[in-house]
């Protein structure tokens, strides 16, 4: 058993907390490649926001986008999961009567919907990178193409109320992804299932694949991947779950990783 495919989470994982990508990557991936070993992305943000890092990073592999509902490889999706017509309407009634601070989120852009300074600290992540709309008329969300809506609520129980209804809708998953934030999106979309689907795509087997995550939308990675790599400023859960444990994402904590598969201590 080698590993013979790495992926790794962006933001708070393979990003530092100004955004930058870790800078060893520029020294290791090359090693990684003549060993015959390819790196790729599985992060929530949709094809337009990331692209800057694959071209930095100059991937040659498809990426996974908006938390598993896309499989994009440079030129055309593999795979498209959209939130379904039919479950994306009560979405937007429940979100509508509790005035839920939300993000939905197409291919090319974010629309926003009362958005204050509570949810200020997510959209400035994108600002620069992806055009944002405030949202003024969510009747004309029924006829975009949506892969992932962020939702955003200080009162845990009513984002518990919310998350849970969400869930029993026929195709819809709602997911915490950070404390007060949660991400919903088709059923069918992971991060891990769309690995396991890159991975038979590319005829590696699932022992040959490490994960590199550090919060909850990357547990189905974890859960679906033994070669798992948590981040040193990872959540507990990640923690418990992880195989490995590397340094945190302002000491390139990636690049470590990737070291370590280099030196056969990952496996």
């Amino acid at each position: 058993m080698s590993i013979r495919l790495i992926a790794s989470d962006c933001d708070g994982t393979l990003l530092d907390d100004d955004k930058k990508i870790d800078a060893g990557m520029s020294e290791v991936l090359p090693l990684l490649r003549k060993q015959g070993i390819e790196f790729t992305l599985a992060t929530g943000r949709n094809m337009e926001i990331v692209m800057p890092f694959v071209k930095a990073l100059d991937l040659r592999v498809p990426i996974i986008t908006n938390g598993g509902a896309e499989i994009y490889d440079g030129e055309r999706f593999i795979v498209k999961h959209a939130l379904a017509l039919n479950d994306l309407l009560p979405i937007i009634e429940i979100l509508e009567k509790y005035r839920i601070r939300s993000v939905y989120y197409s291919n090319d852009c974010l629309y926003t919907r009362y958005a204050d300074a509570v949810n200020q600290y997510f959209l400035n992540r994108m600002n620069g990178k992806v055009e944002i709309k405030e949202l003024h008329d969510p009747a004309c969300l029924i006829k975009m193409e949506l892969f992932k809506i962020v939702i955003i609520e200080t009162d845990p129980q009513l984002l518990a109320l919310v998350a849970a209804f969400i869930n029993t809708l026929s195709s819809t998953h709602c997911l915490i992804a950070e404390d007060n934030l949660c991400t919903i999106t088709h059923i069918q979309a992971s991060k891990g299932k769309a690995l396991m689907a890159l991975a038979e795509r590319l005829n590696i087997g699932f022992d040959d694949v490490a994960v590199i995550g550090d919060n909850h939308n990357d547990l189905s990675m974890f859960e679906c991947f033994a070669n798992s790599a948590a981040m040193g400023n990872a959540s507990s859960v990640i923690k418990e779950k992880a195989r490995y444990i590397t340094e945190d994402n302002n000491h390139q904590g990636v690049s470590a990783f990737l070291w370590r598969v280099l030196k056969g201590e990952v496996g």
